[in-house]
């Protein structure tokens, strides 16, 4: 789920804990809290994660950490060459706080996005 930039004017947190509440409790091994427990801080941690962003877009750079994804390869179809590499398609596993432009992210938007 996106969060606009509008959500997120004059250091208003609200819109982050709302969206960290509605989280699925799945996580991804890049998660480096797991999501039972980031809801669980929603209140704690929402103006560092909107200070964050902030400081994202106005200063034009966004921490390497959460860039990152665990690739994990997925077979296309039954069936296939399983010693064949094309026989598989990556899957990214990101952070449930993502670098804005990233995928499932529209790359001009440029806010934060807790998916």
């Amino acid at each position: 789920m996106k969060l606009r930039s509008s959500n997120l004017a004059n250091g208003s947190s609200v819109a982050v804990v709302d969206a960290i509440r509605r989280l699925p409790d799945k996580q991804s091994a890049a998660d480096p809290i797991p999501t039972s427990v980031l809801k669980q801080i929603a209140d704690v941690i929402a103006p560092f994660i909107v200070e964050m962003f902030n400081r994202s877009l106005s200063e034009g750079h966004f921490p390497a950490v959460f860039k990152k994804a665990f690739i994990t390869p997925d077979m296309k179809k039954p069936g296939l060459d399983a010693a064949d590499t094309s026989s598989y398609r990556p899957i990214s596993n990101l952070p449930v706080v993502k670098a804005p432009g990233t995928s499932r992210s529209p790359p001009t938007d440029g806010v934060p996005v807790v998916r």
